[in-house]
């Protein structure tokens, strides 16, 4: 088929023509093969790593909102938790027990977490420690007097 001449081209041998391009097209995507890379698994650590990184990072009003928002979910949660611990058991749903067992496990893990801590603390660390545990206790208690 001769292109130059307009007379012996017709709509419906152009649209074959485009279809065939891209039956050849599909053919060569399918032919090419696809390589696998491996892919790379961040550890927690690392991922620990770069969000501390990233936090550092943010401007101090970032930073503001974003304690601020951790802090409020904190908070809900910890709200929450009460509730549900405040429910009689035969009121309790299964999902309900679920979350209470998992939250549960999940304070059993910081608590043993902290006994570890504590325990390969030098001396001084620990004089340190406390303090600031006593510290924060006795502000605690100033501010439940003052709400009361």
């Amino acid at each position: 088929m001769d292109l130059s001449d307009s007379n012996s081209i017709s709509f419906e041998s152009i649209v074959t023509i485009e279809d065939d391009n891209d039956e050849r097209s599909n053919q060569a995507v399918k032919s090419t093969p696809k390589l696998n890379y491996p892919k790379r698994i961040r550890t927690n650590k690392e991922k620990a790593a770069n969000a501390r990184l990233n936090y550092h990072r943010l401007p101090i009003e970032k930073k503001k909102e974003k304690n601020q928002k951790r802090a409020e979910a904190y908070r809900r949660k910890k709200e929450m938790m009460e509730k549900l611990l405040a429910t009689p058991i035969n009121e309790c749903t299964p999902e309900m027990v679920k979350t209470l067992k998992e939250y549960m496990l999940q304070q059993q893990r910081r608590s043993e977490n902290g006994k570890k801590r504590y325990a390969k603390m030098s001396p001084d660390e620990r004089k340190v420690y406390n303090s600031k545990r006593r510290k924060y206790d006795k502000k605690k208690v100033v501010e439940e007097d003052d709400e009361s």
